[in-house]
């Protein structure tokens, strides 16, 4: 419908507020022969995103009211679509859920929602085309690692590919602050239980160190009051054998706990 024909039928509804048919009719040629319409017609990434609420055949069967909300949320859906495909790979679409959803005829919503993506910064790992934007609020889609961060390469260079390997064609969008943070956790625990394994390590040492000191005292003690006295005494052998006995048993204890 051209511009002359979509005013006479503006002109019309007016003239008869209670002829829903008219009133729909008007709304819709209004929407579709807006600015902002053939703005997004033009870009196909765009109109695939919102083609199930913006499509003719969808219009027709919206309510009055519908239409009303819709035409007024028009004009910032376009500016939401561009802030959430870009924020696909540079910004805050990882942190977005269900019910973070905007409705294509609220445009409070879409507007909040925009100034969110607007100051939403960093770099994020994706396999979501533009014209499947949408699907980032969805809950199937992958945005936190979690545990399978552990399940990518040791030292990775390339964790674009890596997380492509690993997702198997789900759909994903994984922040680089996570990444990175997830990296540093695991440097940190590979850390400690290396500091760990080397305390234990010590531990051994210390223990073997010990226990030869002490047996080789319980060995030369007895020696050395034979150099003094003379022959060493039933009395002395035996007190040494059981002093022997004494630290072997107590370093076995405490070997073990």
């Amino acid at each position: 419908m051209n511009k002359k024909s979509a005013k006479l039928l503006s002109i019309l509804s007016g003239c008869k507020p209670n002829d829903e048919y008219l009133a729909k009719q008007s709304l819709m040629n209004s929407i579709v022969n807006s600015v902002e319409y053939q703005a997004l017609q033009c870009r196909s990434s765009f109109m695939k995103a919102c083609d199930s609420v913006l499509r003719p055949g969808a219009l027709d069967t919206y309510s009055v009211e519908e239409l009303k909300n819709l035409k007024e949320a028009v004009p910032a859906i376009e500016d939401f679509l561009q802030n959430l495909i870009y924020s696909l790979k540079n910004g805050d679409c990882p942190r977005l859920r269900e019910e973070d959803r905007p409705s294509f005829f609220k445009r409070d919503e879409l507007e909040r929602l925009t100034k969110r993506l607007e100051n939403g910064d960093g770099k994020n790992y994706t396999n979501i085309a533009p014209e499947d934007s949408m699907c980032i609020f969805e809950s199937d889609t992958v945005k936190e690692l979690g545990d399978k961060f552990l399940e990518l390469p040791a030292k990775c260079d390339d964790y674009e590919t890596a997380i492509a390997n690993l997702m198997h064609g789900k759909k994903y969008c994984i922040s680089q602050k996570e990444i990175i943070r997830a990296e540093e956790d695991y440097r940190a625990q590979v850390e400690k239980y290396q500091e760990k394994a080397q305390s234990g390590k010590n531990r051994i040492f210390s223990f073997r160190l010990l226990r030869f000191t002490a047996m080789g005292m319980f060995v030369l003690i007895p020696w050395g009051i034979g150099r003094l006295y003379g022959n060493i005494s039933s009395h002395w052998t035996t007190v040494s054998m059981v002093g022997i006995i004494v630290v072997a048993i107590a370093c076995w204890i405490w070997r073990e706990r």
